[in-house]
């Protein structure tokens, strides 16, 4: 059986085929997952928390994914007491960063 970190597997989805993940952890307690792909409308990164909510097809592409990564990521945040923030770069990709107490 294999498992996989839901927002590592997300960032290697969705990038490009040329492009890098990083993830990164802080001492704030925070773990950020960033990655180059597509350009992402800025105002429609915090969507992506939201069960089953895809971006544009040019973005996804075609994968196999049901879109509950995301909002996976903000329950575990939120049942922590902490939370999930996406924020998209202007060149394309997306870092998501979850912090804790």
């Amino acid at each position: 059986m294999t498992y996989t970190v839901v927002g590592v597997d997300n960032a290697v989805s969705y990038n490009d085929t040329n492009g890098w993940v990083r993830v990164e952890i802080a001492d704030t307690p925070a773990l950020a997952v960033r990655n180059t792909g597509p350009v992402l409308d800025p105002d429609a990164a915090e969507a992506l928390f939201e069960p089953f909510h895809r971006g544009a097809a040019d973005r996804t592409g075609d994968t196999a994914h049901s879109s509950l990564g995301p909002s996976i990521v903000q329950s575990a945040a939120d049942a922590h007491g902490g939370s999930a923030q996406a924020r998209a770069h202007p060149d394309g990709g997306l870092d998501v960063t979850v912090r804790l107490p």
